[in-house]
């Protein structure tokens, strides 16, 4: 067992693993950069139009498809004036993509706080080329480190397997091993950057994840098959929601006190903030309060209270969300490994588990000829006679 766990830790030191598309996975790298406020969002149909701004900005779109060999475009080699401010970092590494996807909306993204990992990354590689910051990112041991935390297990497994095979062949030595069925895919980002989708004509914000939509179909199209995935990098709302809600309910409690006693404003109650982001209720309440029209104040009061009620389902939604999706990745970067053999060795041990029986060739059965036994003859009468004599 220690010299697989030994083959494991040197595996992980050689190789970037395949990662799976799956948002909670982007989550959980997004809190391992450091990444505030934001998250990867699941989409489940080529429809932007659900993705509102009061959901929470959208930094980029990820698409992940079947790999395909695509030729370069014409001008490859041209500078393009367009790219003047974006952060981009070339794919050198095998199956580093998910992460460069990720990595490459971050850095191109109005997001504040980007994390320690990403930052430190984005000031040693400037001025690098595309290729060069590639290069960086696949020698840098933390960043590799959190993308081969998700590999995984049957992958992981069949990548030790390929390396407890003779070593004869230096095919078999150096290859990753891969499934005959298993199929590759490639993650590809859509940014919002210099007023446009890149490559795309000049227009607003609201309106390049429209034209983004018309790009991912037309990859469809060429790609004759549903073998996709599509994930949103956005803000995420939480810390916002939470803050508006405690504020919120101080406020609800100043007024329903005042309401129900119809009693004026105290010192205390005058201190309470009055305006929250996208409540005008709030400041109408409290206007009800300093003309005493109660009437009024009930009414914004009621609605006060069912955006409360509003706020706390919000609240609890994301909360189960995120118990949900930390559990399942937990339960995929956890190593089962020397579970698994200690349970081997103790049934073995106990008599639970025999050992495998080695089916011997069948062997051809020989022919084998009966000899025939000597018998002595029989005298005959003449020699019977000669012998008398």
């Amino acid at each position: 067992m220690t010299q697989l766990l030994n083959t494991i830790n040197q595996l992980d030191n050689d190789y970037w693993t395949l990662i799976t598309s799956d948002p909670d996975i982007f989550n959980d790298m997004l809190k391992e950069y450091g990444v505030k406020d934001t998250k990867a969002e699941e989409l489940f149909e080529i429809d932007f139009t659900d993705l509102k701004d009061d959901d929470g900005l959208v930094h980029g779109i990820i698409f992940v498809s079947e790999c395909q060999d695509e030729p370069l475009p014409k001008e490859w080699e041209n500078e393009d004036p367009d790219e003047d401010g974006i952060v981009f970092t070339s794919q050198v590494v095998t199956n580093a993509c998910g992460t460069l996807a990720l990595m490459n909306i971050v850095l191109n993204s109005e997001i504040k706080e980007k994390g320690e990992i990403i930052n430190k990354f984005n000031e040693f590689t400037k001025g690098f080329s595309s290729v060069n910051r590639g290069l960086c990112l696949g020698n840098s041991e933390e960043i590799r480190r959190i993308h081969n935390s998700y590999s995984p297990a049957n992958h992981k497994a069949d990548n030790v397997n390929i390396r407890k095979v003779s070593a004869g062949s230096s095919e078999q030595q150096n290859g990753v091993f891969t499934d005959e069925y298993e199929k590759e895919y490639h993650y590809i980002a859509y940014i919002y950057k210099n007023a446009r989708p890149y490559k795309i004509r000049k227009c607003k914000q609201e309106e390049w994840l429209k034209q983004t939509e018309a790009l991912i179909q037309n990859r469809m199209d060429a790609l004759n098959g549903f073998d996709f995935s599509l994930m949103a990098i956005r803000h995420d709302n939480y810390d916002k929601i939470v803050t508006n809600t405690n504020v919120l309910n101080a406020n609800i409690h100043s007024l329903d006190s005042i309401c129900s006693n119809n009693t004026p404003l105290t010192q205390i109650e005058q201190n309470e903030p009055k305006e929250i982001e996208g409540l005008p209720f709030v400041a109408a309440a409290w206007k009800d309060v300093e003309l005493k029209d109660f009437s009024s104040l009930k009414s914004h009061l009621e609605q006060l209270k069912e955006k409360q009620n509003f706020y706390s389902n919000s609240i609890s939604k994301i909360e189960d969300t995120r118990f949900t999706s930390t559990s399942n990745v937990k339960r995929q970067k956890f190593d089962y490994f020397p579970f698994i053999d200690t349970i081997i060795r103790k049934a073995y041990k106990r008599g639970l588990i025999e050992e495998p029986k080695v089916e011997e060739e069948e062997k051809p059965e020989k022919v084998v000829k009966k000899k025939k036994k000597a018998t002595a003859k029989k005298p005959t009468k003449k020699s019977a006679t000669r012998s008398k004599k």
